[in-house]
């Protein structure tokens, strides 16, 4: 699997389950005059990340990937169809193709190995880490 296609399945992963990164979601906060649409405009290339910016500022990091934009704007079909296959396989045990896990193609068996790492990692940061009797939520107290 490639650098690329990793942080699409990561972005497109991340993103399936949350609004935040979803551009017509994100942008409903604002007013449809024209007060409204110029703030979006601000907001979008200044605070939002959907263009980028300083090419040294890293916008999120999901996983071992850092994002320099919104990753809604790496959202993929193909991942898409991927993350739809691999739940189905996690909830349900069914494979993609006939035959056992053997059977599969190596590329999706890769793709699924990559969910997996994932998608534990999405849930490991979202547990709150408990230190010294004291509930930490991603390292601040």
């Amino acid at each position: 699997m490639s650098v690329e296609e990793y942080a699409e399945l990561s972005a497109t992963l991340h993103t399936m389950g949350n609004d935040a990164f979803k551009c017509e979601m994100c942008l409903t906060r604002y007013k449809e005059d024209e007060d409204g649409r110029r703030r979006a405009e601000h907001h979008r290339k200044y605070r939002l990340g959907c263009f980028g910016g300083d090419g040294n500022k890293v916008f999120v990091r999901l996983g071992s990937v850092a994002f320099h934009t919104c990753p809604g704007n790496y959202w993929s079909n193909e991942s898409a169809g991927w993350i739809e296959l691999w739940k189905v396989w996690t909830n349900q045990s069914v494979l993609p193709f006939a035959g056992a896990i053997v059977d599969q193609p190596a590329k999706i068996m890769e793709v699924f190995a990559a969910l997996n790492a994932l998608s534990a990692a999405e849930r490991k940061n979202r547990e709150p880490e408990k230190t010294g009797g004291k509930e930490l939520d991603g390292g601040r107290e």
